[in-house]
């Protein structure tokens, strides 16, 4: 039955004619980005029931519009996008076979270099003052810690913070880092100097939370542990306080924990996790409640990419249960319950990872 609903949503979704995203990228010159554009990495290889078998790494800028060109093409080795600088010069892949290392993007030529990464690394982003990465790093056998290390690309290799917990996530300014404690069993966020590693703020939360991305200026969208599941509040670094944004109101057997949320036309929406992996969109009600959004022709999975002009970008993706939409990003008004396709890719290909323009976010996540 699934299956039967995918293929009419899917002739529902493509209609009659193509929409000017579903074409091939454009080889042309390189456009410059800027608000509403995103970077997206495209995986292409042998469709299957658990998702591409890549071969190849596509890189794209996407417009508002939905057009797109073409940054980048390689071969498919692990890698995967991790980030992409404020000013949209630079993006970063990162893949740890068969050996952890690093392509430096430049964005504008679509030129690429290697990088080589120490074995012992497990969390990467580019440094905000473009002189190179900020990794955490672990030290077996020693001392157990993850120390936070500026990684030059001259290969010259700084030790920042001794320990450092949960994701990364740069300040717009880039000056700072908003993570975690030092320790899993916090119940701390922290604000770290890019520069020394120093700890600059530290605010109570309820719980273990890690960041998600900024909210406006100066709140920061957090997860927090909650029983098992997870929920989202906010972090205010001028207050240094926390507020909670969502909760889980029993019994819900289809809500598993909260990922990410954006206001649109003055309701939010949530990102939800469901069983096996499944996720789906979610509109939290006045008295806490979070209840399924039906998105058009969805059948797969909802992602929440970003918001603009009172309307949802989203993400169509496949599935745990083998339903195999075609990868899409689409424009969606919860308010009509309209959607505007935007990007509809062929069934040979599948977004990894899409990237909002000037919007940082962090690592691991």
């Amino acid at each position: 039955m699934k299956s039967l609903l995918a293929a009419v949503s899917l002739l529902a979704l493509l209609g009659t004619t193509a929409p000017a995203g579903a074409v091939q990228a454009d080889r042309g010159g390189t456009p410059t980005p800027g608000p509403g554009w995103s970077l997206a990495a495209v995986e292409q290889g042998r469709p299957t029931a658990e998702g591409i078998r890549a071969k190849r790494l596509r890189l794209e800028l996407v417009a508002p519009d939905g057009r797109r060109s073409e940054v980048l093409d390689v071969r498919q080795r692990g890698y995967r996008l991790v980030d992409w600088s404020a000013d949209a010069a630079t993006a970063l892949l990162v893949t740890d076979y068969p050996r952890p290392r690093a392509l430096r993007v430049d964005v504008a030529s679509g030129t690429a270099s290697r990088v080589p990464l120490p074995r012992d690394i497990s969390q990467v982003l580019l440094a905000p003052d473009g002189g190179g990465l900020l990794a955490v790093t672990y030290e077996r056998g020693r001392t157990g810690r993850a120390p936070l290390v500026r990684l030059d690309w001259d290969g010259t290799r700084t030790r920042l913070s001794p320990d450092v917990d949960g994701p990364l996530l740069p300040t717009p300014d880039g000056s700072g880092l908003v993570t975690h404690g030092s320790d899993w069993r916090q119940r701390v966020v922290r604000l770290l100097s890019t520069a020394d590693g120093s700890v600059r703020t530290e605010i109570p939360t309820p719980r273990r939370c890690d960041p998600v991305r900024w909210w406006d200026d100066h709140r920061v969208l957090v997860s927090c542990l909650d029983h098992g599941a997870t929920t989202l509040g906010l972090v205010d670094l001028r207050t240094a306080t926390y507020t909670r944004l969502t909760e889980r109101r029993h019994p819900q057997r289809m809500d598993l924990g909260h990922l990410d949320a954006r206001r649109a036309g003055g309701r939010l929406y949530v990102q939800v996790a469901g069983p096996c992996g499944y996720v789906y969109l979610g509109r939290r009600h006045r008295d806490g409640r979070i209840t399924r959004v039906r998105v058009p022709h969805a059948v797969g999975n909802v992602l929440l990419v970003g918001a603009r002009d009172g309307r949802l970008l989203l993400q169509h993706a496949i599935s745990c249960d083998g339903a195999t939409p075609r990868s899409a990003l689409t424009l969606f008004d919860p308010a009509t319950h309209t959607e505007r396709r935007l990007v509809v890719l062929p069934r040979d290909e599948a977004f990894a990872a899409v990237l909002p323009y000037g919007e940082p976010r962090p690592t691991g996540y």
